[in-house]
């Protein structure tokens, strides 16, 4: 696929709505999502595999929703896409896993964000002095709204 100059500048400045759902667009959005598409068939082929990646997460359920990611992988790797075979080995890995997602709904994300602000709190503080100073940072980091909530409850008697 070569593009023009002109049209690389539009797929460079339009690159979010890719990853967009597409029910939340608005009509001036789904047109130049539509131009967007319109540059290349792997596109928008790869385009509607991840809409209907969101659609298996929102109607599925705990009995039919390994069948589908299976069917939803299979669909993929009909693609032949080298990119998008490399990026379906983790739901291929974790295929039980991912489908377990039904049965409670929970997810990591909580767990995630905290180790991502640790690990940002370590590129951070790399240079800090002693390890309870860098221990104590990354406790009031990862427990911010418990103090916040603490100093608002004790701001009502003080004030």
């Amino acid at each position: 696929m070569s593009l023009t100059p002109e049209n690389r500048k539009y797929l460079k400045r339009n690159k979010n709505l890719i990853g967009k759902r597409y029910d939340s667009l608005s009509e001036k959005e789904e047109r130049k999502l539509g131009k967007l598409l319109s540059y290349s068939k792997e596109l928008t082929e790869v385009y509607a595999i991840k809409e209907s990646l969101i659609n298996w997460y929102e109607l599925s359920n705990e009995t039919n929703s390994y069948r589908r990611l299976i069917q939803w992988i299979d669909r993929a790797k009909a693609l032949n896409i080298p990119e998008l075979t490399e990026a379906l080995k983790p739901f291929k890995n974790w295929t039980e896993e991912i489908s377990n997602y039904h049965k409670c709904r929970y997810t990591n994300g909580a767990v995630e964000g905290r180790n991502n602000k640790i690990k940002t709190l370590i590129r951070r503080s790399y240079f800090l002095p002693n390890r309870t100073i860098y221990e104590n940072r990354i406790f009031l980091e990862c427990n911010e709204r418990f103090f916040i909530d603490e100093l608002s409850v004790k701001n009502q008697f003080w004030c």
